[in-house]
């Protein structure tokens, strides 16, 4: 069964990129993934799996002990549900 991160998880990781000043790019090498595989997670178009998450996580210098609190169960894995809201105001800022 794949372990799937959505929103809450990309919030604190764009938060915390933003904080260190990292650009898109940057960030992506640092986690070794394209910068359109990220944006694509961001947007909703991809969601990452578990592994992909620790890596996100540990270039932005999350704790790793955080992801697990973030994990919400379902019938099919571990998801996190964005609100309609969250989810507009995220692709608005992305196409700035």
């Amino acid at each position: 069964m794949a372990v799937v991160i959505e929103w809450e998880f990309l919030r604190l990781v764009e938060e915390q990129r933003q904080a260190l000043r990292l650009t898109i790019e940057e960030l992506a090498a640092r986690a070794d993934l394209s910068p359109r595989q990220y944006q694509n997670y961001l947007s909703g178009k991809m969601q990452p799996l578990f592994g992909t998450a620790m890596r996100l996580a540990a270039a932005v210098d999350i704790d790793l002990n955080a992801l697990q609190k973030l994990l919400v169960p379902d019938l099919n894995g571990y998801y996190l549900k964005p609100s309609k809201a969250e989810k507009e105001k995220l692709r608005l800022a992305l196409r700035k």
